[in-house]
């Protein structure tokens, strides 16, 4: 059953991925006439939009399942196949949610094409000749529309997404962790060897469930954060441990953007993790404060330290290398036996 509940969760990150992809202002010109399909993407990319085109519906099924179009002006008869056949192909081979807005080229428009149009899922009519001017305010008061309803879907999914991995998948593998624990007693009864083989297994249920709880938070965080709240909460929860005394300095503008604020405090958390695992600090020091034309987030313990020069690299100091470079920051780590590590981000 969990596994089940994973692969609904891995088919629908596909899913949102496909979504954002379709958030691109392409659009497809679908048209048999030549002079038309040509004029249609001179005036398109004339304001900015990149513009395809196919001849026929059969061309204009592939690139729509290809190309990923935002929004698609389509004839509605043209050899091979039609408008309307071509969308009742779309329907049937496509999520209804990926499926582009369609705007159908038409030289009449009878009640009968109108209505058998919009069952299929038509977003509305033009007729030839068309205007060039409302036919650009037509394209771009779709494409914003469309847009708003894809954010919102996105959005849904993150929270639907993140509320099962914390209740349902979260949930089992702390009963697991719990289970483990209350026969830690037992376990010591058996031989030396079993019991690494126990304190290994509690240890890997331990990892999986703290990576199952940040890809939770972490997917709800592409909302806005407040990343100078959350900083607060990560050295809160150390004072109140009792084991490092914190020291925190913050100059960030609130308009910094919310991707780059994510990535900073993912990397303030590895760091903290690792502070507490290795160095045995006394002191933490963090500070990020603008720096001539740059900002830079700094990141600093008087632990016992490590020979960097010497030292390979583990996961943690990877991880932390590629969120920076994600946000085009310099990243370098300085660290001295007895004389602790600073980690500078300059950005």
């Amino acid at each position: 059953m969990r596994f089940t509940k994973l692969k609904r969760i891995s088919k629908t990150y596909e899913t949102m991925k496909n979504l954002t992809l379709l958030q691109k202002d392409k659009v497809l010109i679908i048209e048999d006439d030549t002079a038309i399909r040509e004029s249609l993407q001179d005036i398109l990319e004339l304001k900015g939009y990149e513009a395809i085109t196919a001849i026929n519906g059969k061309e204009g099924l592939v690139a729509v399942i290809k190309e990923k179009p935002t929004i698609v002006i389509c004839d509605v008869n043209m050899p091979q196949m039609g408008g309307f056949e071509m969308l009742k192909a779309l329907n049937e081979c496509m999520d209804k949610e990926l499926v582009p807005p369609f705007l159908f080229l038409t030289a009449r428009t009878t009640t009968e094409d109108i209505r058998k149009g919009m069952e299929l899922g038509a977003d509305d009519y033009i007729t030839k000749p068309f205007n060039p001017t409302e036919l650009l305010e037509i394209i771009n008061a779709k494409i914003i529309k469309r847009k708003k309803i894809l954010s919102l879907a996105v959005v849904e999914e993150q929270h639907r997404i993140s509320g099962e991995l914390h209740d349902g998948i979260q949930q089992l593998l702390i009963a697991s962790q719990m289970g483990f624990k209350a026969i830690r007693e037992e376990v010591e009864k058996l031989d030396y060897d079993t019991q690494k083989i126990f304190e290994r297994s509690l240890d890997f249920l331990k990892e999986a469930t703290k990576d199952i709880r940040n890809i939770s938070h972490e997917i709800l965080e592409r909302e806005p954060i407040d990343l100078k709240a959350k900083i607060d909460v990560l050295l809160l929860q150390l004072k109140e441990a009792g084991e490092i005394e914190t020291h925190f300095f913050y100059q960030l503008p609130p308009e910094f953007g919310n991707d780059k604020k994510i990535e900073l405090l993912r990397i303030i958390q590895e760091a903290i993790n690792n502070i507490i695992k290795y160095s045995s600090a006394k002191n933490l020091f963090l500070q990020l404060v603008p720096l001539a034309n740059k900002w830079k987030l700094e990141i600093k313990d008087d632990g016992r330290g490590f020979d960097s020069s010497k030292v390979q690299q583990g996961n943690g100091i990877i991880n932390m290398k590629n969120r920076a470079e994600k946000i085009g920051a310099s990243f370098s780590l300085v660290s001295e036996i007895n004389k602790g590590t600073t980690i500078n981000l300059l950005f």
